[in-house]
């Protein structure tokens, strides 16, 4: 199997002040009127990083959605003992003794299993100044399962 990672273009840029990019919207069921916060990489939210609801020229309204990749974390990926094409997603070095578990028979015998271990990613230090409560998102790494790098964000020199 071939597991194709993402990862971020090459954004070359003259004046990094004319440029305010953002992810997509968090936001699917049109609710803005509600408070949402940021959180970290294990799922906890942060209460003092109110996230702001932006407005596009359109006048629709958005909350960009954090992408940890961007914030230089490759967050663990998981899978299951569903069959051997779920458990061939583990790619991880094993620890001593660890064995991957046999392939589920039932659902009693289902079980999660880590596929990657969580990495370090370099960001490319860009910060909209419309959002400074998600510092280094908008440009970089996209959402997918697995992204390999932000690609580079460098000044035309």
């Amino acid at each position: 199997m071939v597991v194709k990672l993402g990862s971020g273009g090459a954004v070359t840029y003259s004046n990094a002040e004319n440029i305010f990019a953002f992810n997509g919207d968090m936001i699917t069921n049109g609710d803005y009127n509600s408070d949402y916060y940021e959180y970290d990489k294990d799922g906890n939210q942060i209460m003092e990083n109110k996230l702001t609801v932006l407005e596009k020229q359109n006048g629709d309204e958005f909350i960009p959605t954090k992408i940890f990749a961007q914030s230089g974390i490759i967050r663990a990926t998981y899978t299951t003992n569903q069959g051997r094409f779920t458990l061939s997603k583990v790619t991880r070095q094993l620890e001593e003794g660890e064995n991957l578990p046999e392939i589920a028979n039932s659902r009693d015998t289902l079980k999660s299993v880590k596929a990657t271990n969580e990495t370090i990613n370099i960001t490319l230090n860009y910060n909209n100044p419309l959002t400074p409560e998600l510092p280094n998102q908008g440009i970089g790494s996209g959402a997918g399962y697995l992204e390999a790098s932000n690609g580079s964000f460098e000044p035309i020199t």
